[in-house]
């Protein structure tokens, strides 16, 4: 294998590289970059200096390997915008003074002084406390539309208030403010200028610097790059402007021009058309949809009577022969209730008989009674039954609960004629309400689409939101149409109504094949081993195969672990708890800060104030802190809440 050949491995093998003509070896190359990149990023001010400063000036930045380049994220040079100092009280309380320069134009603002701050936080500050700290007024900084500065009442709730607050005044100790000063000026500080930037997100902090007691914070303003640009601010505040605005920069940039050309660079493309229409189905139902009338047995007739009206007649209207004594005759109607919700009224409103008349329904297999003049048992009509002449009875009887759900029921009318002459008939009025019901349908001839297409132009009810592969941030407002079908009207929003797309889509031929290259690296990857591999080669039209060595690096020597020493170092304790000051919650005040380091030459770097705890060894301090989390988490089991006081 020549040098520069890159065999493909299995994944139980290393990528072997057999380049060895005079070269350093892969371990000892590898193990220089990382010393050399580990070295120029090796503490904060290295990286201060190859890294922050340079994006945040006119400065190129200048990579571990020496090459350089430009990353400038911010274009002022580097100015004084905050400052701020503090006087302490005979309590210790400290008076904080700041001064601001927003728009770092040079000009300061009047001097806002915060009055008797008796505790700092991360993000605010602690005034009005007691003497052990039990009660304290928390405040967040904040910095308002003006610029001014001030304090948001909060609270030590976690996660939700101020944060890493501790104790300066005389209650913890004398002259704390003295021998902590710049710590405490730099808390002040950062927490004032982290409400700055909660007002203009895109400032950037590049240095503090304190000097006979005042601290100095400087920053760069990157909304200042180019006075011709719109302020990253403006796009913050509105970030619905973003994609207008670059769809208008499209139209002149060089570099979009040559991104657009590139995409189809040797590709042949073909253009889609399709389109995505909404609309409805509105459906106004008949009277059969409602309800469906089927004659069974006997004469019936069903009519218009008016509007959304029926009237069913069931029977003869006119008498006729009875040719014995005691004829019993029926009609029989089938009633399919479709939509009983449509359904208004059904009334049966008289019946003309002669003799007698039986109306009874079947639902479920039992039969019940509608409306009767003499009752009889069906099966077995009685021998005598005639009544002088025939009688008219005016019913109007509701009967529109046997309508009241989805059903399919049969209704039987039996009449009974003696000697002479019989008649039955009967009639109905139904009273229909349909209602409209509306059906949102879509056409969509977009789906059929292959997955590789990408949109060139949309159009959304004539609005164009994408041109040229790029949008142009315009967004149809939403809209109502109204549908008609008949005597039905109904009135729909949506968003949009119709989407029409044009899609370029690469054709089923390429200029490009690959197969050759993909089938060599089966072949590669199917015989690879850690002596060798075999080849497949298409070398003028002709596959060729060959048997190809390896030569794998030698492993560097790994120690069995990383030596490291645990050490000791002696710290105040100023913290503040929820019930004051966590120091006098515990018999013993002193309080130790311990540090885990890794040895250098089985030698554990120790700084001033620092005891050795544990010499330099593989440590596996894993069940001590899994101990640690444990006491943790079944102390916080035994915590009671009470609002009671004291016990005795």
């Amino acid at each position: 294998m020549h040098c520069g050949q890159i065999a493909l491995v299995k994944a139980n093998y290393l990528l072997a590289i057999s380049c060895v003509a005079g070269a350093l070896s892969l371990s000892a190359l590898s193990q220089t970059v990382s010393e050399d990149t580990a070295a120029y990023y090796a503490d904060s001010e290295q990286l201060k200096s190859n890294i922050i400063d340079p994006i945040l000036s006119s400065h190129q930045v200048v990579s571990a390997d020496g090459s350089a380049f430009d990353a400038q994220a911010s274009c002022n040079s580097e100015n004084e915008y905050l400052r701020v100092y503090a006087t302490p009280q005979g309590s210790g309380n400290l008076n904080v003074t700041v001064i601001h320069d927003h728009n770092l134009d040079g000009v300061f603002s009047p001097a806002q002084t915060i009055s008797d701050v008796a505790g700092i936080c991360h993000n605010g500050y602690a005034t009005d406390c007691n003497g052990d700290f039990s009660h304290c007024d928390f405040f967040e900084w904040a910095v308002d539309s003006a610029f001014n500065i001030s304090g948001t009442p909060s609270s030590m709730e976690q996660g939700r208030g101020v944060e890493g607050c501790y104790c300066i005044n005389n209650s913890c100790g004398a002259g704390l403010y003295f021998v902590n000063q710049e710590r405490i000026d730099d808390d002040i500080g950062t927490g004032i200028s982290l409400a700055f930037q909660k007002t203009n997100p895109s400032f950037g902090i590049t240095n503090v610097v304190s000097n006979n007691g005042i601290t100095s914070f400087y920053g760069h303003d990157p909304d200042s790059c180019d006075v011709t640009e719109t302020s990253q601010q403006v796009y913050y505040n509105h970030p619905s402007s973003i994609p207008s605005a670059a769809f208008e920069a499209s139209a002149t940039s060089t570099l979009f021009a040559n991104l657009s050309s590139a995409q189809s660079a040797g590709n042949t493309t073909t253009t889609q058309a399709c389109f995505e229409e909404h609309g409805a189905d509105i459906l106004q139902p008949s009277s059969n949809d409602i309800l469906e009338i089927t004659r069974l047995n006997g004469v019936l007739s069903v009519n218009p009577c008016g509007v959304n009206c029926l009237l069913i007649t069931i029977g003869y209207a006119e008498s006729f022969s009875n040719n014995g004594s005691c004829t019993q005759y029926n009609h029989k109607v089938e009633f399919d209730v479709k939509r009983p919700l449509d359904i208004a009224s059904i009334t049966l409103i008289d019946v003309a008989h002669d003799d007698d008349a039986l109306i009874q329904y079947t639902k479920g297999g039992m039969t019940n009674n509608v409306w009767v003049t003499n009752l009889w048992d069906t099966s077995d009509p009685p021998s005598r039954c005639e009544r002088r002449g025939h009688d008219y009875s005016l019913v109007n009887q509701n009967i529109t609960g046997l309508f009241s759900d989805v059903v399919k029921f049969e209704m039987d009318l039996w009449g009974i004629a003696g000697g002479g002459r019989g008649k039955l008939y009967v009639k109905i009025r139904i009273m229909l309400n349909p209602t409209c019901e509306t059906t949102p349908t879509v056409n969509n001839t977009c789906g059929a689409l292959p997955s590789d297409c990408y949109v060139n132009g949309e159009v959304i009810d004539g609005v164009t939101t994408v041109a040229n592969t790029v949008g142009t941030g315009l967004v149809p407002l939403p809209s109502s149409r109204t549908f008609i079908s008949g005597a039905c009207t109904d009135t729909l929003s949506r968003p949009y109504w119709r989407i029409d797309r044009t899609y370029q889509c690469p054709e089923l031929t390429s200029p490009y094949d690959f197969s050759a290259g993909l089938d060599r690296a089966v072949t590669i990857n199917n015989s690879i081993s850690t002596t060798g591999y075999q080849d497949k080669r298409m070398i003028s039209g002709v596959t060729e195969f060959s048997d190809e060595s390896l030569s794998l690096p030698a492993l560097p020597d790994v120690g069995p672990c990383q030596m490291s020493c645990k050490t000791r170092e002696m710290v105040d304790e100023l913290g503040i708890a929820t019930m004051g000051l966590s120091a006098g919650s515990r018999p013993n005040d002193t309080r130790y800060q311990y540090s885990y380091k890794s040895c250098q030459d089985n030698i554990c770097p120790l700084e001033g104030g620092e005891s050795l705890e544990t010499p330099c060894a593989c440590l596996d301090r894993f069940s001590e802190a899994a101990s640690a989390i444990q006491a943790f988490r079944l102390a916080g089991k035994d915590f009671i809440c009470t609002t009671a006081g004291t016990l005795p």
